[in-house]
């Protein structure tokens, strides 16, 4: 077998995988557009949409003397 035809079946065979892991990631992402998207949805929206209380305490604010001009204190 030449060298010339050796590299030509290595570059089809390269080329065919590479076509064969597109379509692959594209059948992928389409049945996860057409058949899962609602789920995926409602699943997103479980992760972002949540409601948390936060207690986060301020700093003071002092003036040049190193007086208190406001204090944080605790909400309920």
């Amino acid at each position: 077998m030449s060298n010339q035809r050796h590299t030509t079946i290595r570059a089809a065979l390269t080329a065919g995988l590479f076509m064969l892991w597109l379509v692959a990631i594209g059948a992928r992402a389409g049945y996860l557009q057409l058949f899962k998207a609602p789920w995926l949805s409602q699943k997103a929206s479980v992760q972002y949409e949540r409601e948390m209380t936060l207690r986060a305490k301020r700093g003071d604010i002092y003036d040049r003397h190193h007086e208190a001009l406001a204090v944080s204190i605790e909400s309920t």
